[in-house]
């Protein structure tokens, strides 16, 4: 199984706005210990 993860900031409707980004990643279960313990 893969954990997913996707966040978008900024909107398409607003003009005043000049960029929407759309961002996501997806790690293997087993690895979201590893990925934690080495941000914290």
């Amino acid at each position: 199984m893969y954990l997913l993860y996707a966040d978008e900031s900024g909107t398409t409707y607003d003009s005043n706005q000049q960029y929407f980004v759309l961002a996501g990643f997806c790690v293997f279960e087993r690895q979201g210990y590893w990925i934690s313990d080495q941000l914290d």
